[in-house]
């Protein structure tokens, strides 16, 4: 019998498909948190609120709830793989607006968006090298 790797429980099957939402909500409930914290905090600045919620506090509660799958014992290896692919569609996206506008803004955004995307790169290193040992 064939062991089964990661991904093949991502295939949409009916259970694979409904995992797939499961993690999607995962990941789109800490960016709603972060944009309603970021209209709060906009008292701080205009850019300033916004910058703090989604720099600082996002990727602490994607930490989070992979400390939480991690202590459930659920599949948490494919969650960070998919926000290391947040991460690279948001830091390639801001790059690519950086170059067309070359507003500085979108320059610093995509510069943490492409650190934390190193940063869970990381992790997802240091969990298969857990993992295999």
């Amino acid at each position: 019998m064939q062991k089964k790797s990661d991904f093949d429980s991502l295939y949409p099957t009916r259970t694979g498909f409904f995992y797939i939402l499961w993690i999607m909500c995962l990941l789109i409930a800490p960016l709603f948190g972060a944009g309603y914290l970021g209209e709060k905090l906009k008292w701080l600045g205009d850019d300033i609120g916004p910058a703090l919620a989604f720099g600082l506090l996002l990727p602490v509660a994607y930490l989070l709830i992979y400390v939480i799958l991690r202590k459930l014992e659920a599949e948490s290896r494919s969650f960070i793989i998919f926000v290391i692919l947040l991460f690279l569609v948001v830091g390639l996206s801001e790059l690519w607006k950086a170059t067309r506008t070359g507003d500085q803004h979108h320059w610093v955004k995509a510069a943490v968006a492409l650190a934390y995307l190193a940063v869970y790169g990381l992790v997802y290193r240091y969990l298969n090298r857990r993992h295999i040992d």
